[in-house]
């Protein structure tokens, strides 16, 4: 639950969709009501997600549920965008400790190489390649 909740506007065919799907959302740690015209409050999000992720991830939850039913919108397809919109970013700055701790979890998965996207989330570099990167 979020100290002071946070305002969302949506565009006129997306408040209906959104309404469809508010008690699958729930079901997830969002808890978003409406608050008039094309406004939503969010009054609770997932604890893995950031206050600043919140619009992106709404914008993707209806950009996905827009394609299928309601009744179809998958449980994995809403874990997933939470997942990546609760992940570290580019530019966050992790302790020694975080890092670890991620790299450990990350070893852990079926499938460390890639984020759901399917974009990298580590490369090897061979011994070739960093002397040659560093002129050696």
């Amino acid at each position: 639950t979020m100290l002071e909740p946070l305002t969302v506007e949506l565009l006129a065919h997306q408040c209906g969709l959104l309404d469809t799907l508010l008690d699958h959302l729930s079901g997830f740690g969002f808890d978003i009501v409406a608050f008039g015209g094309n406004t939503y409050l969010v009054r609770a999000i997932p604890a893995s997600m950031d206050v600043a992720q919140v619009p992106d991830a709404i914008a993707e939850l209806l950009e996905a549920a827009s394609d299928v039913t309601p009744a179809d919108f998958s449980a994995g397809k809403t874990l997933e965008i939470i997942a990546c919109h609760g992940s570290v970013r580019a530019g966050k700055t992790l302790s020694l400790e975080e890092a670890r701790e991620l790299i450990r979890q990350l070893e852990k998965t079926t499938a460390p190489y890639t984020c759901p996207h399917g974009r990298p989330t580590m490369i090897h570099l061979s011994t070739t390649q960093l002397e040659k990167s560093f002129g050696r």
